[in-house]
């Protein structure tokens, strides 16, 4: 039987489909996936605990793993088919419209999409919120795995192919 580590590793290489350098080998340790989510890209790394409350406290090993913003982007607007506040307003507001509301309605209407696109998508989930880690238990490794083949099957997207395939 494989070791969790080496079922995430897999999981990894085959539904995000990285291609991680040479230098960079599977994680030997079972253990807690802990995905750092950064504005700019999701880091991953392994915690080697036997529980949650563990996890926090013990020394987390990165697997040379990220998934930087543009996957993100990809991802969410383009595989889930979320609303792209940025995107709609050409990556620029005018301050006016900052100022009378036009900004929040983006973001909720963004909010509620993403709610509803990853409603049955629960380990997707927990990667939403930016600067909040996610932590991913061995045992769910499986249903990791399983929500981000829903999402490759779902989209024809191009960028969201080769951000899940790459």
């Amino acid at each position: 039987m494989k070791s969790v580590a080496d079922l995430f590793w897999n999981a990894v290489v085959s539904i995000f489909g990285r291609l991680l350098s040479k230098v960079a080998e599977p994680p030997k340790d079972d253990g807690f996936i802990r995905v750092m989510n950064f504005s700019d890209r999701l880091s991953v790394s392994v915690a080697k605990a036997s529980t949650w409350d563990e996890v926090p406290h013990v020394r987390h090993r990165d697997v040379g793993f990220t998934f930087d913003a543009l996957d993100k982007e990809a991802l969410f607007f383009d595989g889930l088919g979320v609303f792209d506040p940025v995107g709609s307003v050409g990556g620029r507001l005018p301050t006016e419209d900052y100022h009378n509301g036009t900004y929040e309605e983006l973001l909720l209407r963004f909010d509620a999409e993403l709610h509803d696109a990853t409603v049955d998508l629960p380990l997707l989930r927990r990667l939403v919120p930016e600067y909040e880690d996610a932590f991913i238990a061995p045992e769910e490794i499986v249903e990791l795995r399983r929500e981000c083949e829903f999402v490759r099957a779902k989209t024809e997207s191009a960028k969201a192919h080769a951000s899940i395939d790459r």
